[in-house]
């Protein structure tokens, strides 16, 4: 392994692999020429993405709709 390829991805952010470690299974930082060479394999030659997160049940249930204009007052065909 003696690549070491950059993108826009990984230019931008303050560590190199921030925004690339969302997309793929790799570590977010590299301290070393090796480790850059290893995150370019990974991403590039035997890419190995991240699974998606599926969405947590609080955003996937919306929140009741009141029929009534006013908080605390019942809507005129509700029970009391």
């Amino acid at each position: 392994r003696r690549v070491i390829l950059l993108s826009e991805r990984e230019l931008k952010p303050y560590f190199l692999y921030e925004q690339t470690a969302k997309e793929f299974e790799i570590s977010p930082y590299a301290s070393s020429f090796d480790q850059m060479a290893l995150a370019t394999h990974s991403i590039y030659f035997e890419p190995r993405s991240k699974a998606p997160t599926p969405p947590s049940d609080a955003q996937s249930v919306p929140a009741p709709i009141s029929s009534s204009p006013v908080a605390g007052i019942p809507a005129p065909d509700s029970f009391l």
